[in-house]
């Protein structure tokens, strides 16, 4: 992967799984990464790890919680600098309770908002 020493990447559910491993090769291959997280302080000790694994200081941990529209917009509306890579990873949790209609319901709320609200918020800069 190559990315140039300026981009700069959102990742979000980025404290275990695929989020963790998409932030370290993003991380290990220069970008500046922003870890979007529910649980701070697991995004905060997963940056910490993430920068003493891969030498690249410029990775952060934020809160951010994709099923509250107030959450990403905040967040969003926090993120400084041109936004070159979002990676939208999030869990998909299965509602033992619920019906099938209700999950999907769910799973789009929390998972739709955040790429157009993130992406409207950032347009002018990512264009550059």
């Amino acid at each position: 992967m190559s990315t140039s020493p300026a981009s700069g990447a959102v990742v979000t559910g980025a404290t275990s799984g695929l989020g963790v491993e998409t932030a370290r090769a993003l991380a290990a291959a220069g970008a500046e990464v922003l870890l979007g997280v529910r649980r701070l302080d697991a995004g905060r000790k997963v940056a910490q790890e993430l920068r003493h694994a891969t030498g690249n200081d410029a990775i952060e941990a934020a809160p951010v919680d994709l099923s509250d529209l107030a959450s990403v917009s905040a967040f969003a509306r926090a993120w400084k600098g041109p936004l070159h890579i979002l990676i939208n990873n999030t869990e998909s949790w299965r509602c033992p309770s619920c019906s099938a209609v209700t999950w999907g319901v769910r799973c789009i709320r929390k998972q739709l908002p955040w790429p157009f609200r993130a992406r409207r918020r950032t347009a002018g800069a990512s264009l550059r």
